[in-house]
């Protein structure tokens, strides 16, 4: 039994070693599969979006010029597979930049820009077109188009947003030739209804209002962030503002976002926004006037606290803009790439902030960063690179326990390259399912076109992070509710069994592990130092299909950095061991 339990230890040490290293080992992509029907080089460059439904659909939608026009077209992934490619809208009108978002039933909303008047010059409206699952896409909806000037136009690409229920939001700017002026508009589609009318968001006074982007939360509100110019004679109207939309209320005022101090010769550009499933919103912004990244949160009830700077900010130039993932905790990252290429990420940790600037990769020539959560706190980031004398799409996941993994140069010895060949890729695109299946879609070809690829990727256990998914009883698991931060956390933990054990007789394990040591919890609650004999369970019997393993509020832990629970059920802490029904739950960090 001795020898027994103590490789039980090693065998904790070994798992946790490849728990926190996962993310740098376990990610494999698939061969790339094209989406497009036409010939090579028939994709417009620019205009490649992909959004994903909670029920692992995908939606692509992109500009391919058919010979004679520029049109929308679309392809769905259903399973793992995608389908044909799908003319979206018919119009003899050029059609460009087309975005599409989702709804909790599978159904997607694609909006883009297209020409309306091509006399004396170009006119351009904003037009949608909703997909219904099982159906596929319906007729052609006027967002926006004033026929009665020929002097505005829908200048700046548009934006959209949906709410699970299927409502969404989208957002654009229009440029007024009379008295050089842009504006951002808005306009709200509801289920049953369509399309409900176009709002103005910025106020008449500012010269130049461009750049929206747009975000809704699960019950139906939205933000949209913008950047705003004012002008020689209105520099206090000038940076970053943002606008709520209360559901069921409607829009609120224009909010100034960034700091005043900050937009004296120039407001923020290349912002990003998005929710947690509490209703707080996260902005980021590149800064021009006091080169940096900044970023700001969102409070439902409290509103806007104080922008910080999330990069150094003034040394250094940044080339691409910044790129925002929330998860379900309300936690975020960061990506951007800065000095000549070099691709760096920062992360925000509920109730603590943000952390220190970290290097993602650091041999430069970075460009086009996307980031992305997978379910338990990990995420996954993919960007294009010149690498090997070829322009190629790489990856990185994040892991909380050990940070960001290595990346390859040479897509010959490392899965961390997306596509392996010699052309130029750009406008990748990347979202992640809840089973932890990546997909990463790209635009491949050199000139104005290319045609379009996609491949997949899952990562054993999710790519660890703060929870992993170790097991090999598929019914198995240990869920986690937990708040606050290691100085005041409170914490609940409920292992929930296969259905097939459930009724057996078991013994549930409950273990600490911290700096090399192991402590099992017995029945009485009462934590037992592993000696390489002993291993006490905390309940045997009968198992249950649920059973509390522990449960504390505002507990200070912080002392204990890198302290990891572990629980699971076996007949004997070694045929637990051989079936793998144990978890790595939670890490304090």
């Amino acid at each position: 039994m001795k020898t027994l339990t103590a490789l039980f230890l090693v065998f904790v040490q070994v798992m946790l070693v490849s728990f926190m290293t996962t993310s740098s080992s376990a990610l494999t992509w698939s061969a790339e599969v094209q989406l497009d029907s036409f010939s090579a080089g028939s994709v417009a460059g620019s205009s490649l979006r992909i959004a994903a439904a909670p029920n692992g659909n995908i939606m692509a939608v992109w500009v391919q010029n058919d010979g004679k026009n520029d049109n929308i077209y679309s392809n769905l992934c259903v399973g793992g597979k995608w389908g044909t490619a799908t003319l979206v809208e018919s119009s003899t009108m050029p059609a460009t930049e087309p975005r599409v978002t989702a709804d909790a039933n599978g159904n997607f909303i694609a909006v883009w820009r297209q020409a309306w008047n091509v006399v004396n010059g170009t006119n351009y409206g904003i037009y949608a077109s909703r997909y219904v699952a099982g159906q596929g896409w319906g007729k052609t909806d006027t967002v926006f188009v004033d026929s009665k000037r020929t002097d505005i136009s829908a200048n700046g690409a548009v934006e959209v947003a949906m709410d699970p229920k299927g409502n969404a939001i989208a957002v654009w700017t229009v440029y007024d030739w009379s008295w050089n002026h842009t504006s951002v508009r808005s306009n709200r589609y509801v289920v049953g209804t369509g399309w409900s009318g176009v709002t103005n968001l910025s106020t008449e006074d500012v010269q130049m209002a461009f750049s929206p982007q747009v975000a809704l939360d699960s019950t139906g509100n939205a933000m949209v962030v913008w950047r705003q110019d004012g002008g020689a004679g209105n520099k206090s109207a000038q940076g970053v503002h943002a606008d709520y939309y209360t559901y069921g209320s409607g829009w609120g005022k224009p909010t100034l976002i960034e700091s005043s101090a900050n937009t004296k010769d120039r407001s923020g550009d290349g912002i990003r926004v998005a929710f947690d499933p509490a209703g707080n919103a996260i902005a980021a912004w590149y800064q021009y006037s006091k080169p940096g990244i900044f970023a700001n949160r969102f409070v439902p009830g409290k509103g806007w606290e104080t922008p910080q700077s999330i990069a150094d900010p003034g040394k250094t130039s940044y080339d691409d803009g910044v790129n925002l993932a929330l998860d379900k905790d309300g936690n975020a990252i960061a990506t951007w790439n800065q000095s000549g290429g070099v691709l760096y990420a920062n992360r925000f940790v509920s109730g603590s902030g943000w952390g220190t600037t970290v290097v993602v990769n650091p041999n430069g020539s970075d460009y086009s960063s996307q980031v992305a959560f997978y379910q338990n706190g990990s995420a996954l980031a993919i960007w294009g690179q010149y690498a090997c004398n070829s322009y190629n799409i790489m990856s990185s996941q994040y892991s909380a326990g050990t940070g960001w993994s290595a990346v390859s140069q040479c897509y010959d010895k490392s899965p961390s390259y997306i596509n392996k060949t010699l052309d130029y890729t750009r406008e990748p695109q990347l979202v992640i399912d809840s089973k932890g299946t990546a997909t990463a879609v790209w635009i491949r070809g050199y000139g104005g076109y290319g045609s379009i690829f996609s491949s997949t990727a899952v990562a054993d256990s999710q790519s660890s992070g703060g929870t992993t998914t170790i097991t090999g009883s598929s019914g198995f698991d240990v869920s986690v509710t937990k708040s606050g931060t290691s100085k005041s956390l409170s914490l609940t933990a409920v292992l929930q069994a296969d259905p097939k054990d459930v009724g057996k007789s078991e013994n549930i394990y409950f273990i600490l592990y911290y700096l090399d040591n192991l402590w099992f919890m017995n029945s009485s609650g009462d934590l037992v130092f592993f000696d390489g004999r002993s291993t006490p369970s905390l309940s045997n019997g009968k198992l249950a299909s649920q059973t509390t393993l522990i449960s504390f509020s505002g507990l200070n832990l912080s002392s204990l950095n890198g302290l990891s629970f572990i629980a699971g059920y076996g007949t004997s802490i070694n045929e637990m061991i051989d079936n793998s029904r144990f978890k790595f739950f939670y890490t304090v960090q």
